[in-house]
């Protein structure tokens, strides 16, 4: 299933981020959890370097519109976060933004097809669902507590803003972790 997050003035951000995306020698490699491209971040951070394009897609929309953003750079991160433990599947949103972004990207469906639940983490007050990658929520599920502290490896994928909201929610995919 495929979620359409397009209207009219996003369709032309769309295809501007689709022409820079096919002359920018970018490409995104399965070699994910190689530590030394993730740097020292926090979720909100990342959200904050994203906020100028965020803040100008808001602008333009109208709020009874849904909008997506996709990164054009996954910002590979280290973060700490706490781990609160609860599962769910992953969100019709968040697989609607995984798979625009995986094609924009040129990611392997075979790397995409790793996750297929979400947990929810806190950083500070603010709380994350992010999707775990299978092999990395079994070992999380048999090595940590709840409330344990931990660094999650991130890629960036994008945002969404639902129907009648004034706010994007980031979404963020796990690729390894350390206690």
């Amino acid at each position: 299933m495929e979620i359409n997050i397009m209207n009219k003035n996003f369709r032309i951000f769309f295809l501007a981020l689709l022409s820079i995306l096919a002359f920018q020698s970018f490409a995104f490699s399965q070699e994910q959890s190689s530590s030394n491209k993730y740097k020292p971040r926090t979720l909100s951070e990342i959200i904050e370097l994203n906020r100028k394009a965020t803040d100008g897609i808001l602008k333009t929309a109208k709020l009874e519109e849904k909008n997506g953003f996709i990164g054009i750079d996954p910002f590979y991160s280290k973060v700490r976060v706490e781990y609160i433990g609860t599962p769910r599947p992953i969100s019709d949103n968040h697989l609607g933004l995984i798979t625009t972004w995986s094609k924009l990207q040129q990611v392997n469906k075979k790397f995409t097809r790793l996750y297929e639940t979400e947990y929810l983490f806190k950083e500070g007050d603010a709380e994350y669902w992010i999707p775990l990658q299978k092999q990395i929520a079994e070992s999380m599920n048999n090595e940590l507590k709840l409330g344990d502290a931990l660094t999650l490896f991130v890629i960036y994928v994008g945002a969404e803003k639902e129907k009648n909201s004034k706010q994007f929610e980031s979404l963020f995919l796990s690729t390894a972790y350390e206690k």
